[in-house]
């Protein structure tokens, strides 16, 4: 811990004392040249502007300019000069982490006013790019055929279901607006997600990572999300579904007439609060889909049968089920996001994000076809805030200071309290291959706080140099709640009496649910509070014939934990 605070102390003296700051894992930059069209001559003090942004820059001796901090998305440049038709560069696709090259050619002109309008080359060499990356812009999500974000990663090329390169699935990380989502305990998938239709530029890194990037070792997933503009702007749509099959004996409980099978509600909406001052930027999705394997609801829980004897003249069978069609691979899932952008000031803009995940479901068991009132059912709820401040210090430096919180949550449990009385001794709980009673004892409440500070300063010190340093903190609250559901008269003697009772069931009275500590070995409980910090510093140097990502990372981790030295002891 106190090698934590001497780092961080001596980082954050260095940011004040420095006057200037890479590109932020939400931004991207524009850089060229401007040349006289007739003569080839570079042209000095061309004004540089990013149409509908205050940014802008100015061309240098040898005619070159870049502009830092521009969002990910199309955008429209212009060059203007005296003595020359002001020139224009339409539909510049700029990318988060990427450098895209506008060159000008500016004719003279006698003519006051006179405009030259150019469309941009979608086909360009990415001469910045050093690694195997990918990058989706929002234009080219809306033609996808893809329902979530994870759909438009598996479309890449090196990822396999979850799998880049052919690592393991808790080799990636997921970040939104810079701030890593990836779930803490096992690494495998994103506490926080967003819908497609909020995201502006998806950058998917598959190899070779620069220091900015912790924890990855096959895969990066940077999900740069919308901002309102100065227009409402706005969509929603409902659609509907069903699973179409002729073999309704193998599929049974499907029908061809039913259509809203799955159901699929979207909504966004964007626009001013305060024009050139704050917007908002709103999405959601409701996405209901009962799937297409269904059980029987021929057994409950508290249904006892016992086929063991040799003679079927003893065997026992209680079902007590109407014989309804039952979903059994169902899931029902809510996403909320919301985004307010205040600009300040010329050169500082803030963002504050609010992100709601809820999801339950559950996941087919063939054997509880016939009792299927006797499944768990999975549960997932996340919330996460994150304030964003961004500030240019001079065109040729900025900072990135961000804030965030996410409470993340996962269940698989009967019912939520492990002491519920719903819950039936484990007597019912026998098969003949199909469960013909009984319900799943496994009760798993896993929760996950993380608190996060990342700072990061960009700057670029001259056109072949652009320096990124940064920090990043995070304070990680895990509390793992795992318990077998056991029976509080397990071991008393009387805990298999029975009696007939009046209907002619058979019933076990002695039963009453209990869990036990973390020193059982029925349980997993613990709640630690590890401690992850990392500092990193990379210089991203592009010249005419080559282009180099050097830099340096340190990570610190504090598990918060005792582990023994040998697994073996």
């Amino acid at each position: 811990m106190r090698m934590v605070k001497y780092w961080l102390i001596i980082l954050l003296s260095a940011f004040l004392i420095e006057s200037g700051t890479g590109l932020a894992q939400t931004t991207g930059k524009i850089s060229g040249t401007v040349t006289d069209a007739e003569t080839g001559e570079p042209l000095i003090g061309v004004n540089i502007l990013v149409k509908g942004t205050d940014l802008g820059g100015a061309t240098d001796v040898d005619g070159e300019f870049f502009i830092l901090n521009i969002h990910p998305g199309v955008h429209n440049v212009e060059a203007r000069y005296i003595g020359y038709a002001t020139t224009t560069v339409q539909d510049v696709q700029v990318s988060v982490n990427r450098t895209a090259r506008v060159s000008f050619k500016m004719s003279p002109s006698v003519i006051d006013g006179e405009e030259v309008t150019i469309i941009a080359d979608r086909i360009s060499v990415k001469k910045d790019q050093t690694n195997s990356i990918r990058n989706v812009s929002s234009e080219d999500i809306s033609v996808l055929p893809v329902e979530s974000i994870s759909a438009v990663v598996e479309m890449q090329p090196g990822v396999v279901n979850n799998h880049f390169r052919g690592g393991r699935s808790n080799e990636a990380v997921y970040m939104i607006d810079g701030v890593k989502t990836t779930e803490s305990f096992r690494q495998e998938s994103q506490a926080v997600n967003v819908n497609p239709e909020a995201a502006q530029d998806i950058e998917i890194i598959t190899g070779t990572f620069n220091a900015e990037y912790g924890d990855a070792m096959s895969g990066v997933v940077n999900i740069v999300t919308k901002e309102g503009g100065n227009k409402f702007d706005g969509s929603a749509s409902v659609s509907f579904g069903n699973y179409l099959t002729s073999h309704n004996d193998k599929f049974i409980g499907l029908s061809n007439g039913e259509f809203d099978r799955i159901q699929d509600l979207r909504f966004n909406v964007s626009g001013p609060v305060f024009s050139d001052k704050l917007t908002f930027f709103v999405d959601g999705r409701k996405n209901k889909d009962d799937g297409y394997l269904n059980g029987v609801h021929y057994f409950n829980p508290h249904d006892y049968s016992n086929y063991d004897s040799d003679d079927p003249a003893e065997w026992i069978t209680e079902h007590t089920g109407d014989s309804s069609f039952v979903h059994m691979s169902w899931d029902d899932n809510l996403l909320l996001f919301g985004k307010l952008t205040y600009r300040a000031t010329n050169s500082i803009k803030m963002s504050l994000s609010a992100n709601l995940n809820n999801r339950e479901g559950q996941w087919y068991n063939h054997a509880n076809k016939y009792n299927p009132l006797g499944m768990p059912t999975n549960y997932t709820e996340s919330l996460m805030f994150s304030y964003q401040l961004n500030h240019m210090l001079s065109p040729s430096a900025f900072y990135d200071l961000k804030l965030s919180r996410s409470d993340y949550q996962v269940g698989n449990y009967m019912y939520e309290n492990p002491s519920d009385p719903r819950y039936v001794h484990d007597e019912y709980s026998r098969s003949n291959g199909f469960s013909t009673g009984g319900d799943s004892k496994g009760h798993t409440i896993r929760g996950e706080e993380n608190l996060n500070l990342k700072l990061d300063y960009s700057w670029q010190i001259n056109k072949n140099h652009f320096l990124k340093t940064g920090v990043d903190l995070s304070r990680i609250t895990l509390n793992q709640q795992y318990s077998t559901i056991q029976n509080k008269f397990n071991g008393s003697g009387v805990e298999y009496d029975n009696f007939i009772d009046e209907n002619g069931e058979l019933q076990f009275p002695n039963y009453a649910p209990v869990t036990f500590p973390d020193s059982s070995t029925h349980s997993d409980i613990y709640t630690h509070k590890p401690i992850k910090f990392a500092y990193y510093l990379q210089d991203k140097m592009e010249f005419n014939s080559m282009v180099v990502n050097m830099g340096v990372r340190f990570d610190y981790f504090d598990p918060d934990a005792i582990y023994p030295s040998n697994y073996r002891n």
